[in-house]
């Protein structure tokens, strides 16, 4: 318990960057609830969507996905030097922006959600419970495949799981289901996944190629407990 006290007051700089959260969410439920004519919205969609069959059961890699940023971003916090941490923050705080600027530019939604579920079981109970919080507006890119790509990504650069094979399997395997679950579920459609890939992969060859070293320095700057050298 020590220990752990002693990093957070060491790494407490690390900390003030979470703050972000609080501010995404206030701005992302002003967008989601908003009230705009219809007229307003560009309205996002495949044709291949309706070949996708809805499936209740995915709701499990849905509901999942909050543990698993929320995971991703402690245990990179808990590495020693916080290169890391940072990376993934820039990664993510960047992709989560762009999202919010498309939601307040281009008002978008979409029309897949089944009106009546096609079964009478619990997963589709805990479907209706996202259905009834979530609107189906401001759909692209898909800020849960963008997420966990992230969380992947951060997870197999985590200086602990260098040897771990396994973990780094188990992490894109979990990030595979929960990509899947947004179109089996219905609350996206394969535009919103597909640029939610595209805008992951973009960002990170920003973050953790064209610009690293430049990033490092500068955050070596603000947190003087980050070790900048490779």
């Amino acid at each position: 318990m020590q220990a752990l006290k002693e990093h957070v007051i060491k790494t407490r700089r690390r900390l003030y960057i979470l703050l972000y959260f609080p501010v995404y969410l206030l701005i992302f439920f002003f967008l989601d609830y908003r009230e705009l004519p219809l007229s307003e919205y560009t309205i996002v969609g495949t044709k291949w969507d309706q070949y996708i069959p809805f499936c209740e059961y995915f709701v499990v890699f849905y509901y999942f996905w909050f543990f698993y940023i929320g995971l991703g971003v402690v245990l990179a916090y808990f590495e020693k030097d916080g290169k890391n941490y940072y990376r993934t923050c820039a990664y993510m705080f960047t992709g989560m922006t762009i999202f919010l600027l498309i939601s307040a530019l281009c008002p978008n939604r979409g029309f897949l959600r089944p009106v009546v579920f096609p079964r009478d079981n619990i997963f589709s109970y805990f479907v209706g419970l996202i259905y009834a919080v979530d609107t189906p507006t401001n759909l692209f890119p898909s800020i849960h495949v963008f997420n966990a790509i992230v969380v992947h990504i951060s997870i197999t650069n985590n200086s602990r799981f260098g040897n771990r094979p396994l973990v780094k399997w188990a992490s894109l395997f979990v990030t595979v289901g929960i990509v899947l679950s947004t179109v089996f579920l219905k609350q996206h459609s394969i535009f919103d996944v597909l640029t939610g890939i595209l805008m992951s992969v973009v960002l990170y060859v920003i973050v953790y190629h064209l610009g690293d070293q430049k990033f490092l320095a500068r955050v070596g700057k603000y947190d003087k407990n980050m070790v900048v050298s490779e």
